[in-house]
Order: structure tokens, then sequence, then C-alpha cells
């Protein structure tokens, strides 16, 4: 099984970057039995907690680690409002759109549709500076 990005390892210098080589790495696993694998845990770990504990530890928590990294060297930066309201939102817009495109398109979550996913939803929404 592919291991999470690591935070340290994984510092472009932008948010644009980090977020770019971010769903790169999900794209090509997207297209690996083990993205599929985890795909099809998600109606099994409903039903059974100790699945959906496994799976959190071991793959989503890190995976959330890595984008707290990110934001909050964004937010050092200055590329992003510290209250940005989008910014909880961020594992929710990169993990939807890797999920979603199999049902809705019929086509896997590569790299390319991610990279464009990013520049048209995920970064608007996160250099946005508005704050509520």
């Amino acid at each position: 099984m592919e291991r999470a990005v690591d935070s340290d390892s994984l510092d472009t210098g932008s948010l644009a970057g980090d977020l770019h080589e971010i769903v790169r790495r999900a794209g090509e696993a997207a297209s690996h039995e083990t993205f599929v694998l985890l795909r099809a845990l998600g109606g099994a770990m409903h039903a059974h907690p100790e699945l959906a504990d496994a799976v959190y530890e071991s793959r989503v928590e890190p995976e959330l680690r890595t984008m707290r990294a990110v934001v909050d060297r964004a937010v050092d930066r200055g590329e992003v409002a510290a209250k940005n309201p989008a910014l909880g939102f961020l594992a929710h817009l990169v993990s939807g759109a890797t999920l979603a495109r199999p049902v809705v398109e019929r086509a896997e979550a590569d790299p390319e549709f991610l990279s464009r996913y990013v520049d048209a939803v995920v970064l608007p929404a996160l250099l946005s500076r508005r704050e509520r």
C-alpha cells in the first residue's frame, strides 16, 4: 500500500505547488489496486467501526497531518487568511473529487483532472481573502 505523503518531504514553497504535488500523488495512487480497495472498503467501514478506525489511523490521519502542515505553512507565508472558512474543508475538497469522478464521469481521478480541479475549485476557495 502506498505511504501517505510526508509533510516534511512536501514543501514546494507555495500553497499551489504543495496542493498540486498532493493531487499528483493522489491521482497516481487512484489507478493502483490499493486505492480501488480503499474505495471498496467504504461500505464495510460503516458496519465495522474497528475497520473504520484502522483505515483512519493508517490512511486518513497521515494525509490530514500533511494537509494541516501545508495549510499552516501557507498561513505563515501569508498566502491564506488564517480564518478562511474553506480551510476546514480542504480534505473534503480533495478526497471528494478523487472519490466522485469515477461515479460521476466513469473515469479515474488522474493527476491531470485533479490538477485542473485544484486550479478551478480548491485554490480559489483557499485564496479568497474573505473571512466570515
